[in-house]
């Protein structure tokens, strides 16, 4: 069962960051509704599923997008790895939680996203319009996170799903 509401949540929020439109005033940014799935993962199931749920999406982004097969899917490994690291000192249900490692999980992938196109000519942009981008993608997962965190804590609990979480509630 929990294998279904997985593949239903990763098939929602693909659809959600697919059909959203990018967000003018943040530089262009699309609601990262992927990476704020992996952070829900990261912060709420036992650690061999949250690294699954954030390779995964790490993959379907890279299927939705122009990036090569694997890199968002190292920088969603990489944050979930993090955010496991820390879980046991931080509230994980508390938005501002969410919030917080949705902006740094949105920041973090978007500059080595940046890094690693770099080399392939992929990112042409002037250092001005980068920090822009920058901040538009950083403000876009700090709204968007606790939004995908409290929709998928919602299905879980209408589901009859229990939570597992051996930190902070």
């Amino acid at each position: 069962m929990r294998t279904l509401v997985t593949l239903f949540m990763l098939w929602l929020a693909a659809g959600l960051q697919t059909i959203w439109p990018p967000w003018a005033v943040l530089a262009g940014a699309r609601p990262p509704w992927l990476l704020g799935l992996s952070v829900y993962y990261a912060l709420s199931a036992r650690p061999p599923r949250a690294l699954v749920g954030a390779l995964l999406t790490g993959l379907v982004q890279d299927a939705l997008s122009a990036t090569p097969m694997g890199y968002s899917a190292a920088c969603h490994l990489l944050l979930a790895a993090f955010i496991l690291r820390v879980r046991a000192e931080v509230f994980v249900r508390h938005w501002a939680t969410q919030a917080l490692f949705g902006a740094l999980g949105a920041l973090t992938t978007a500059t080595a996203l940046l890094f690693l196109l770099a080399p392939a000519g992929a990112a042409h942009w002037p250092p001005g319009l980068v920090l822009w981008r920058l901040a538009g993608w950083t403000v876009a997962g700090l709204l968007v996170t606790p939004l995908a965190c409290a929709l998928a804590l919602r299905l879980e609990r209408l589901l009859g799903l229990g939570v597992y979480v051996e930190a902070r509630p």
